[in-house]
């Protein structure tokens, strides 16, 4: 690892190298590969940041000469931690070469996800929630549902809470809409201010008010850039999935010891997933599709009464004659001749 060497050997180029530390030296390369990680970095910011960020090159390379000369990467912590570092680049930049330049989405499914999730975008809102977190333990749960279907006062769902000894307030917070999880944005999107609902998840549970909304829609094409990034993750993260089962199908894995005991569930339950997300992938295809095929009938459907417009406007302008039946045409042919 040249980036983190005590400088004994593999020396740079003059003109490469921005600092010298010790024996050690740090090139352009090691500087430049950390500024092209800095998301959103500002034209102006940028000699600013080059230096923030040589400075903490500097610090490194005063701790990585330290830890060589105590010979702390041969020990066995250390080596087992620079491997697994090493395996989980390796796979992540295999994964990377075989999903490159395969996750944009169509035109089709931007217009079909903007459609499908009018709470994100047609309809999105900024949220003024109160939320209380507890115990999901089911009696608690339940005296807490039982009591909004009777109240919807505030005071008396936390008085429901504090039967069951949770006297934890309330924290009041603003959201936008893609700020909230997906799986209960539907649900919020549609309660009213002062109506309140239970939220699982996992061994936590929590106590939403719906305090106010503010409506902040957002175009189409103003959220495109959003839904082409989600969207291509998304397929990304599919596509890897998928490459990972692939391999697994073709290799021979043998589970020793107590692994093996439960290795044939693991691997159907595996399966079953995959199958899951190939069907949900399929059906968003398919979706995708038949939005692609119904703007396509629309424009259609369009372009033909525009040509059904135009011709009718033709036929009524002043000074010109609609064009004779065929059989007049001929009657005044025969006459000529």
């Amino acid at each position: 690892m040249a980036a983190c060497g005590d400088g004994s050997s593999d020396k740079k180029p003059a003109s490469q190298v921005v600092a010298k530390v010790n024996s050690g030296e740090i090139s352009i390369h090691q500087l430049n590969f950390l500024l092209q990680h800095l998301p959103g970095l500002a034209p102006e910011k940028a000699d600013e940041a080059r230096r923030r960020i040589l400075e903490e090159l500097v610090d490194q390379e005063l701790a990585v000469q330290q830890a060589l000369a105590a010979k702390l990467d041969r020990d066995p912590k250390v080596m087992q931690t620079l491997e697994a570092a090493r395996r989980q680049i390796l796979a992540q930049a295999y994964l990377e070469k075989t999903t490159a330049g395969k996750g944009k989405p169509s035109e089709a499914e931007v217009k079909a996800y903007y459609r499908d999730h009018p709470e994100l975008f047609a309809q999105r809102k900024i949220y003024r929630l109160q939320e209380i977190g507890f115990p999901a333990q089911p009696e608690v749960v339940a005296t807490v549902r039982d009591q909004i279907s009777k109240s919807k006062r505030s005071e008396d769902l936390m008085a429901a809470l504090r039967a069951h000894g949770i006297t934890a307030a309330g924290a009041v917070m603003v959201k936008p809409a893609e700020n909230i999880a997906l799986d209960i944005l539907p649900q919020l999107s549609r309660m009213q201010d002062g109506q309140s609902a239970i939220f699982e998840n996992g061994q936590r549970a929590s106590l939403v008010t719906l305090i106010g909304t503010v409506p902040e829609p957002l175009s189409e094409e103003t959220a495109r850039p959003r839904i082409e990034q989600f969207l291509s993750h998304r397929r990304v993260d599919e596509m890897a999935k998928a490459t990972i089962e692939g391999l697994r199908k073709q290799a021979r894995i043998e589970y020793a010891g107590e692994f093996g005991k439960d290795a044939e569930a693991a691997r159907q339950a595996r399966e079953a997933d995959a199958a899951r997300d190939a069907q949900a992938a399929k059906a968003a295809r398919e979706n995708a599709r038949l939005a692609e095929a119904a703007e396509a009938a629309k424009r259609a459907e369009a372009a033909k009464k525009a040509r059904e417009a135009a011709q009718a406007a033709s036929a009524r302008a002043p000074g010109r004659l609609p064009a004779p039946p065929d059989s007049t045409v001929n009657r005044g042919l025969s006459a000529l001749k």
